[in-house]
């Protein structure tokens, strides 16, 4: 299973640890991390913040 996030272009990158960003499914949300890219692995961002958008708007 995995959880990425992705602007309007597609551009994604996946979210680590998979468990504190699962709640946010379909959620607009903000996060703060650790940004890592490999060509074997792709996109990657170890989470340290996640905060919800969907209530402000």
């Amino acid at each position: 299973m995995h959880y990425w996030i992705e602007d309007q272009d597609l551009n994604r990158v996946e979210i680590f640890p998979h468990e504190e960003i699962a709640p946010h499914l379909g959620e607009r949300v903000r996060v703060v991390g650790h940004f890592e890219y490999s060509s074997a692995e792709g996109r990657r961002l170890m989470l340290e913040h996640v905060e919800s958008l969907s209530a402000q708007e």
